[in-house]
């Protein structure tokens, strides 16, 4: 699973810096952003969602539920922690307002050559797609949590 995970980051850091990425945000163009979002989302089906949001929390494109487009997620631990940090954040669990489930989100910064804060590239994997994944690798009978801080146990 920590493999999993880790490649999940690798790759949503790769496409934070992509150019594509990046200079879809800076040009506000939402239905590129939009588009690229959800070519990521295809390619890439373990993960529960892919989403853009700029760099006061504002979701600029959705790749399941556009019309969350638009709404604040600057509360959200993803975005508190994830823009304070040089690379691709691991949340702590809280429930997705697409997903409706379990969830953690891997999300990475988009920055510009120069170093400032543009916005996130997040991909969340809900706890079905955890369970998904360690399926093949837990016993029969096995069940799978998410745990957070402090001693947050989601089932």
């Amino acid at each position: 699973m920590r493999e999993h995970i880790r490649g999940r980051r690798v790759l949503l850091q790769a496409l934070s810096e992509s150019p594509f990425i990046r200079e879809a945000l800076l040009r506000q163009d939402w239905k590129s952003l939009q588009s690229r979002v959800r070519g990521i989302h295809e390619n890439a089906r373990d993960l529960a969602t892919v989403f853009v949001v700029d760099a006061a929390g504002i979701l600029r494109a959705h790749s399941t539920e556009p019309s969350l487009v638009g709404q604040d997620f600057s509360h959200r631990d993803y975005f508190q922690s994830g823009r304070r940090s040089a690379g691709p954040y691991l949340s702590a669990p809280y429930i997705g307002r697409a997903t409706r489930e379990p969830t953690v989100a891997i999300a990475a910064p988009i920055r510009d050559e120069g170093g400032p804060l543009r916005g996130l590239l997040a991909g969340t994997l809900t706890l079905q797609n955890l369970s998904t994944i360690l399926g093949q690798r837990l016993p029969h009978g096995g069940r799978a949590f998410l745990v957070g801080p402090p001693n947050l146990v989601v089932t």
